[in-house]
Formats: C-alpha cells, structure tokens, sequence
C-alpha cells in the first residue's frame, strides 16, 4: 500500500514493514495521520519520523478532498464540502468549489472561505 492509498481508506494508525530498511521483516512501523489528515510513517526500529513536503501534503490534501466529492454521497457532498476546503489555499479552495459545482448544479456556492 502506496502513503496515497492509505490516505484514500478509513484506516487510522496501521502497522507497516518500514519502506526504508528493506532488509527487515520486523514490521516495527506504522502508518498514521496527523491531526490535519496529512499521513506519516514512523519507525519504531529507528526512531525516525518521515513526513511529507509542505508542498506534496497540500497537493495530496486536494486531491484527497476531489477524490471525496467524486465518490461520496451528494447528500454529504453538500453537507461537508466546505470542511475539506477550510485546509487548503485560496486556489485550491476555487477548484474545490467548481468540482462540487459540477456535482451538485442546482445547489447555489455563494460561500467564501
């Protein structure tokens, strides 16, 4: 499982065989979420930490929040849309929108973030 595939699933913290020392077997790793929902993967073994680029966690946090407005209920599409949008810039804010314009076309998006 790929860091964006485990972003995409309900999983919370999962253990893992740590991708950098290919040489274990000890599955003395895991893989979890900060509070913002940007995964990291710690190592037990080596008490190491590896997170994301500022830059990779906010392209991955649009593409998770268009990857939800693609697959979710429109019901919740309409309930929550702005929830994924709060945590992320002005521009991706404005793809979110159209991408929940184009999901619900009757639903009016005067909101501003």
């Amino acid at each position: 499982m790929t860091v964006k595939e485990y972003w995409k699933t309900e999983h919370n913290k999962l253990r893992i065989q740590a991708p950098f020392r290919p040489g274990s077997i000890s599955q003395a790793a895991y893989i979890n979420q900060h509070r913002d929902g940007v995964p990291f993967v710690y190592d037990v073994g080596i008490q190491t930490k590896c997170v994301l680029e500022p830059a990779a966690a906010g392209a991955f946090k649009l593409e998770l929040a268009l990857y939800w407005i693609a697959t979710a209920l429109l019901d919740e599409v309409k309930a929550g849309w702005t929830d994924r949008a709060v945590v992320l810039n002005a521009m991706q804010q404005e793809e979110i929108r159209q991408a929940v314009h184009r999901k619900t076309p009757n639903l009016a998006c005067t909101c501003r973030m």
